[in-house]
Parts: structure tokens; C-alpha cells; sequence
């Protein structure tokens, strides 16, 4: 239930998402059973995880293969977005922020800050246009399922993400972070695989951490 106006077009935006995605008759995408101007009333029920369990890494990344061939970009893919129902199947919530690639979506800054991908990152720094693509939501999966393995201290500089210039100094802290993790040949494949666009490689480099 969205408290405020301000959050009507996120609704609107996660609505219409949803009610398209359901063709995909997938039980990791949530479904819509009553809505109005304010509210969405959806299924399943879950709780929230705190770690990705093997089978969540093939689920997750078979969604998103499936959601990205429709030009949809999810934009804020982190631990709190992932929810796991009554029997055990991992759920991809939360599509408010979501765009179509194939149209003139808002390229301005959406999602989990310390999840995004370099690119998004310097675009922010940059006060560049942020181009959003499928890669996006593959990184911020795996740097998600990093940042759940290895728990680092990510406490940073406090920012207003209303105020660009201090959202900026963020990101650059938040890429500086990156620059120094993850470096070890199997990470390497893992961003190999995201790189070229090969979801089946992408389950098998990240299954092997498991």
C-alpha cells in the first residue's frame, strides 16, 4: 500500500508489469489479485531470506532470462527483493522500478546503490544518462549474493538520495569497493558470463561456490 502520492506511478508501473509477466506462469514472479490507485493485493505469501540457496541461483537467473526476453529490466535486484514462499521457492518481488528497454523508459537512478554495476555507478558519479540493459540486473544479483556471502561493512558515507551530489559521492564509494572485491578467477567468470550474455554459463560459475 503505497502511503504516499509520490508512489502512485510505482504501482501503476509494477501493475502493469506484473499483469504481462504472468504469461510466464512462473511461481517466482508474484501475481495480482485485487488493485486500485493505491494498493496491489498480490500472492505468494513469503518470508525473507538472508542467504541464496543453489537452487534460488538457477530459479533466479532462468526468471530473469525469461523477463529480459520481454525488455523488461527489474532495476533493483538485492537481498531484500527475494522472498521464499510456503514450499520453499524463491520469489522475485518488487517491480516498481522496472522498465521496458524497448521504449523510452526514465533513465534516472532506481534501486539498491551498493548492488549497481560500474557502468550505472560512473553514470552517476558522471551526472551522465544511465543506460539500463539486462547486464544490470545480472550484476546486481551477483554482487547481492557476494555482499550476502562475505557480509562486508558497507556503512560508507550517509547520503540523500534526493541530493545528486551527495548520491555521487556515494557511488564512488560504493565503486571504489568494488574495485577491490571479488578479483579471483572464478568471480572473473563469473563476469565473463554476465559480459556475454549467457545465463546457462552464469548458473554454472556461480553454482560452483556452493
Amino acid at each position: 500500500m503505497a502511503k504516499k502520492a509520490e508512489y502512485f506511478s510505482c504501482l501503476e508501473c509494477e501493475r502493469n508489469a506484473l499483469q504481462e509477466l504472468s504469461d510466464l506462469k512462473s511461481p517466482h514472479i508474484p501475481k495480482i489479485i485485487l488493485h486500485n490507485e493505491n494498493t496491489l493485493v498480490m500472492t505468494p505469501l513469503g518470508v525473507k531470506i538472508h542467504n541464496l540457496q543453489k537452487e534460488d541461483i538457477n530459479d533466479i537467473i532462468k526468471i530473469l532470462e525469461s523477463t529480459h526476453s520481454l525488455n523488461y529490466v527489474h532495476r533493483d535486484l538485492r537481498k531484500y527483493n527475494f522472498i521464499c514462499d510456503k514450499s520453499g521457492k524463491i520469489v522475485v518481488i518488487d517491480w516498481g522500478y522496472c522498465i521496458k528497454t524497448d521504449t523510452d523508459y526514465d533513465s534516472s537512478f532506481a534501486g539498491a546503490l551498493k548492488c549497481m554495476p560500474d557502468e550505472v555507478l560512473s553514470s552517476i558519479i558522471k551526472k551522465k544518462k544511465i543506460f539500463y540493459s539486462p547486464k544490470v540486473d545480472l550484476v546486481c544479483l551477483v554482487r547481492s549474493f557476494y555482499l550476502m556471502l562475505h557480509r562486508p561493512s558497507l556503512t560508507g558515507v550517509p547520503f540523500n538520495k534526493n541530493d545528486y551530489d551527495d548520491i555521487s559521492i556515494q557511488a564512488q564509494y560504493i565503486l571504489n569497493f568494488w574495485k577491490d572485491c571479488g578479483k579471483s578467477d572464478i568471480w572473473r567468470n563469473i563476469y565473463s558470463a554476465i559480459d556475454d550474455l549467457d545465463y546457462n554459463r552464469l548458473i554454472q560459475e556461480l553454482e560452483k561456490l556452493f
